[in-house]
Protein backbone atom coordinates (compact mmCIF):
# COMPACT_ATOMS: atom_id res chain seq x y z
CA UNK A 1 0.00 0.00 0.00
CA UNK A 2 3.15 1.82 -0.03
CA UNK A 3 3.53 5.07 -2.82
CA UNK A 4 7.16 5.85 -4.16
CA UNK A 5 7.84 8.04 -6.60
CA UNK A 6 10.87 9.54 -8.30
CA UNK A 7 11.48 12.29 -10.96
CA UNK A 8 15.32 12.75 -12.52
CA UNK A 9 16.45 15.81 -14.19
CA UNK A 10 19.35 16.65 -15.89
CA UNK A 11 21.67 17.45 -12.22
CA UNK A 12 19.06 16.56 -9.61
CA UNK A 13 16.90 13.65 -8.47
CA UNK A 14 13.14 14.24 -6.85
CA UNK A 15 11.92 11.62 -4.71
CA UNK A 16 8.93 11.01 -2.91
CA UNK A 17 6.96 8.75 -0.67
CA UNK A 18 4.01 8.26 0.87
CA UNK A 19 4.11 9.13 5.00
CA UNK A 20 1.65 6.80 6.39
CA UNK A 21 2.65 3.44 7.84
CA UNK A 22 0.06 0.54 7.76
CA UNK A 23 -0.42 -2.77 8.55
CA UNK A 24 -3.96 -4.98 7.59
CA UNK A 25 -6.31 -2.44 8.37
CA UNK A 26 -4.48 -0.48 11.37
CA UNK A 27 -2.72 3.00 10.49
CA UNK A 28 0.63 2.57 12.15
CA UNK A 29 1.78 5.70 11.85
CA UNK A 30 1.50 9.37 9.79
CA UNK A 31 4.92 10.51 9.83
CA UNK A 32 7.29 7.62 8.49
CA UNK A 33 9.90 8.80 6.43
CA UNK A 34 10.71 5.66 3.99
CA UNK A 35 13.43 7.59 1.83
CA UNK A 36 16.59 6.92 3.96
CA UNK A 37 19.92 8.71 3.27
CA UNK A 38 22.69 6.76 2.22
CA UNK A 39 25.33 9.88 1.73
CA UNK A 40 25.36 13.44 0.89
CA UNK A 41 24.41 12.54 -2.79
CA UNK A 42 22.48 9.32 -2.63
CA UNK A 43 18.55 8.70 -1.42
CA UNK A 44 17.61 5.35 -1.36
CA UNK A 45 13.28 5.21 -1.10
CA UNK A 46 11.91 1.52 0.30
CA UNK A 47 8.97 0.25 0.95
CA UNK A 48 8.09 -3.09 2.41
CA UNK A 49 8.09 -5.03 5.57
CA UNK A 50 8.76 -3.06 8.20
CA UNK A 51 11.98 -4.43 9.63
CA UNK A 52 13.19 -5.62 6.64
CA UNK A 53 13.28 -2.27 5.56
CA UNK A 54 14.91 -0.73 8.30
CA UNK A 55 17.22 -3.30 8.22
CA UNK A 56 17.77 -3.72 4.23
CA UNK A 57 19.00 0.46 4.79
CA UNK A 58 20.89 0.39 7.56
CA UNK A 59 23.02 -2.61 5.98
CA UNK A 60 23.02 -0.55 2.77
CA UNK A 61 24.20 2.47 4.26
CA UNK A 62 26.85 1.14 6.65
CA UNK A 63 28.07 -1.22 3.87
CA UNK A 64 28.80 1.28 1.08
CA UNK A 65 29.75 4.16 3.86
CA UNK A 66 32.93 1.42 4.58
CA UNK A 67 33.51 1.10 1.35
CA UNK A 68 33.97 4.53 0.41
CA UNK A 69 35.95 4.74 4.01
CA UNK A 70 38.51 2.30 2.20
CA UNK A 71 39.03 3.39 -0.90
CA UNK A 72 39.04 7.27 -0.05
CA UNK A 73 35.90 8.69 -2.36
CA UNK A 74 32.41 7.66 -2.93
CA UNK A 75 31.54 4.97 -4.74
CA UNK A 76 29.48 6.30 -8.24
CA UNK A 77 25.43 6.03 -8.35
CA UNK A 78 25.86 3.48 -10.64
CA UNK A 79 28.19 1.50 -8.50
CA UNK A 80 26.27 1.83 -5.54
CA UNK A 81 22.86 0.79 -7.59
CA UNK A 82 24.32 -2.19 -8.43
CA UNK A 83 25.91 -3.13 -5.25
CA UNK A 84 22.05 -2.92 -4.16
CA UNK A 85 20.87 -5.01 -6.70
CA UNK A 86 23.73 -7.87 -5.86
CA UNK A 87 22.32 -7.85 -2.19
CA UNK A 88 19.09 -8.15 -3.07
CA UNK A 89 19.96 -10.97 -5.62
CA UNK A 90 22.09 -12.57 -3.10
CA UNK A 91 19.57 -12.02 -0.16
CA UNK A 92 16.87 -13.97 -2.64
CA UNK A 93 18.73 -17.19 -2.34
CA UNK A 94 18.79 -17.60 0.92
CA UNK A 95 16.24 -18.49 3.80
CA UNK A 96 15.28 -15.17 4.87
CA UNK A 97 15.39 -12.69 1.77
CA UNK A 98 14.40 -8.73 2.07
CA UNK A 99 10.64 -7.97 1.11
CA UNK A 100 11.27 -4.61 -0.04
CA UNK A 101 11.58 -2.71 -3.40
CA UNK A 102 13.32 0.57 -3.93
CA UNK A 103 14.07 3.16 -5.84
CA UNK A 104 17.64 4.60 -5.02
CA UNK A 105 18.72 7.98 -7.13
CA UNK A 106 21.70 10.04 -6.81
CA UNK A 107 24.06 12.97 -8.37
CA UNK A 108 27.59 12.06 -9.30
CA UNK A 109 30.37 14.54 -8.33
CA UNK A 110 34.19 14.72 -9.51
CA UNK A 111 36.34 13.45 -7.07
CA UNK A 112 40.46 13.59 -7.13
CA UNK A 113 43.17 11.31 -6.07
CA UNK A 114 46.37 12.30 -4.83
CA UNK A 115 49.13 10.19 -5.00
CA UNK A 116 51.67 9.63 -2.48
CA UNK A 117 55.13 8.60 -2.71
CA UNK A 118 55.95 5.88 -0.35
CA UNK A 119 60.04 5.97 -0.59
CA UNK A 120 61.96 6.89 1.89
CA UNK A 121 62.05 10.57 3.73
CA UNK A 122 65.32 11.14 1.79
CA UNK A 123 64.94 9.99 -1.77
CA UNK A 124 61.70 11.89 -1.42
CA UNK A 125 63.07 15.30 -0.44
CA UNK A 126 65.61 15.15 -3.09
CA UNK A 127 63.10 14.03 -6.15
CA UNK A 128 60.79 17.16 -4.90
CA UNK A 129 63.97 19.42 -5.06
CA UNK A 130 64.22 18.09 -8.42
CA UNK A 131 61.08 18.68 -9.33
CA UNK A 132 60.53 22.07 -7.97
CA UNK A 133 63.78 23.41 -9.76
CA UNK A 134 62.78 21.90 -13.33
CA UNK A 135 59.39 23.33 -12.74
CA UNK A 136 60.38 26.81 -11.99
CA UNK A 137 62.12 26.87 -15.68
CA UNK A 138 59.09 25.98 -17.25
CA UNK A 139 56.32 27.93 -15.00
CA UNK A 140 56.06 30.88 -17.34
CA UNK A 141 55.90 28.50 -20.72
CA UNK A 142 53.33 26.23 -19.07
CA UNK A 143 51.05 29.11 -17.65
CA UNK A 144 48.73 29.41 -20.60
CA UNK A 145 48.18 25.64 -21.02
CA UNK A 146 47.36 24.96 -17.45
CA UNK A 147 44.78 27.75 -17.24
CA UNK A 148 43.40 26.09 -21.11
CA UNK A 149 43.66 22.99 -18.93
CA UNK A 150 41.72 24.27 -16.16
CA UNK A 151 38.85 25.03 -18.14
CA UNK A 152 38.46 21.94 -19.50
CA UNK A 153 38.52 20.24 -16.20
CA UNK A 154 35.80 22.72 -15.01
CA UNK A 155 33.89 21.75 -18.04
CA UNK A 156 34.28 18.11 -17.53
CA UNK A 157 33.80 18.33 -14.20
CA UNK A 158 29.92 19.77 -14.82
CA UNK A 159 29.44 17.16 -17.41
CA UNK A 160 29.99 14.34 -14.31
CA UNK A 161 28.08 15.98 -12.52
CA UNK A 162 24.72 14.09 -14.00
CA UNK A 163 21.83 12.78 -12.20
CA UNK A 164 20.92 8.72 -11.96
CA UNK A 165 17.34 7.27 -11.24
CA UNK A 166 17.21 3.37 -10.37
CA UNK A 167 14.50 1.20 -9.88
CA UNK A 168 15.20 -2.03 -8.05
CA UNK A 169 12.73 -4.42 -6.85
CA UNK A 170 12.91 -7.58 -4.30
CA UNK A 171 14.12 -9.54 -7.42
CA UNK A 172 16.86 -7.87 -7.99
CA UNK A 173 16.10 -6.43 -10.75
CA UNK A 174 17.68 -3.26 -11.86
CA UNK A 175 16.80 -0.55 -14.13
CA UNK A 176 17.79 3.02 -15.00
CA UNK A 177 14.66 5.13 -15.52
CA UNK A 178 13.61 9.06 -15.71
CA UNK A 179 11.03 8.41 -13.61
CA UNK A 180 9.85 5.68 -11.43
CA UNK A 181 7.22 4.37 -9.46
CA UNK A 182 6.58 1.76 -6.47
CA UNK A 183 3.86 0.31 -5.16
CA UNK A 184 -0.12 -0.16 -6.57
CA UNK A 185 0.34 3.56 -7.35
CA UNK A 186 2.40 2.92 -10.29
CA UNK A 187 -0.61 1.21 -12.02
CA UNK A 188 -1.79 5.10 -12.19
CA UNK A 189 1.29 7.06 -12.71
CA UNK A 190 3.66 5.31 -14.84
CA UNK A 191 1.15 6.85 -18.06
CA UNK A 192 0.96 10.07 -16.53
CA UNK A 193 4.55 10.26 -16.17
CA UNK A 194 5.05 9.24 -19.86
CA UNK A 195 2.56 11.96 -20.71
CA UNK A 196 4.43 14.61 -18.86
CA UNK A 197 8.54 13.66 -19.37
CA UNK A 198 8.76 10.80 -20.89
CA UNK A 199 10.73 10.61 -24.76
CA UNK A 200 7.18 11.89 -26.67
CA UNK A 201 6.44 14.36 -24.10
CA UNK A 202 6.88 18.20 -24.79
CA UNK A 203 9.56 18.65 -22.16
CA UNK A 204 11.46 15.31 -21.49
CA UNK A 205 12.71 14.29 -17.85
CA UNK A 206 16.36 15.48 -18.64
CA UNK A 207 15.09 19.03 -19.57
CA UNK A 208 12.82 19.53 -16.22
CA UNK A 209 13.74 22.06 -13.56
CA UNK A 210 13.57 21.16 -9.99
CA UNK A 211 9.87 23.54 -9.76
CA UNK A 212 8.23 21.23 -13.05
CA UNK A 213 9.36 18.36 -11.34
CA UNK A 214 7.62 19.30 -8.10
CA UNK A 215 4.29 20.00 -10.25
CA UNK A 216 4.47 16.81 -11.98
CA UNK A 217 4.56 15.10 -8.44
CA UNK A 218 1.60 17.54 -7.09
CA UNK A 219 -0.59 16.35 -10.43
CA UNK A 220 0.40 12.72 -9.73
CA UNK A 221 -0.51 12.74 -5.87
CA UNK A 222 -4.15 14.76 -6.94
CA UNK A 223 -4.39 12.01 -9.18
CA UNK A 224 -4.19 9.37 -6.57
CA UNK A 225 -6.27 10.91 -4.56
CA UNK A 226 -9.09 10.86 -7.01
CA UNK A 227 -7.93 7.54 -8.88
CA UNK A 228 -6.94 5.34 -5.62
CA UNK A 229 -8.25 3.47 -3.43
CA UNK A 230 -5.72 4.23 -0.30
CA UNK A 231 -5.82 7.82 0.42
CA UNK A 232 -2.51 9.26 1.55
CA UNK A 233 -2.98 11.95 3.62
CA UNK A 234 0.80 13.69 2.54
CA UNK A 235 3.79 13.05 0.86
CA UNK A 236 7.62 13.61 1.61
CA UNK A 237 9.17 14.95 -0.96
CA UNK A 238 13.38 15.28 -1.22
CA UNK A 239 15.63 16.79 -3.57
CA UNK A 240 19.16 15.73 -4.35
CA UNK A 241 21.84 17.83 -6.52
CA UNK A 242 25.41 18.41 -6.19
CA UNK A 243 25.05 19.84 -3.58
CA UNK A 244 23.40 17.37 -1.63
CA UNK A 245 19.81 17.22 -0.71
CA UNK A 246 19.26 20.36 -0.43
CA UNK A 247 15.26 20.31 0.05
CA UNK A 248 12.68 17.95 1.93
CA UNK A 249 9.26 19.25 2.09
CA UNK A 250 5.45 17.65 2.68
CA UNK A 251 3.30 18.02 -0.27
CA UNK A 252 -0.69 17.01 0.05
CA UNK A 253 -2.97 16.53 -2.43
CA UNK A 254 -5.36 19.11 -3.84
CA UNK A 255 -8.61 18.69 -5.35
CA UNK A 256 -11.03 20.61 -7.59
Amino acid sequence: MDSLLGIRGKDFVILACSMQAARGITVQMTEYDKIAKIDDHKMLAVTGEGGDSQQFVDSIRSSLKLTSFRQGFPLKVNAAANYIRTRLATSLRTRSPFQVNTIFGGVDIPFSIESEDISSPTTSSSKLEEKKEEEKSKEEEEEEELKKGEEEKEEEEKDDQTAHLYLIDYLGTLCEVPFAAQGYCSHFLLSLFDRKCGEKAPIKADELSIDQAKGILQTAINQLQVRYLIKDPKYLIKVVTAEGIIEEMEMRPHIG
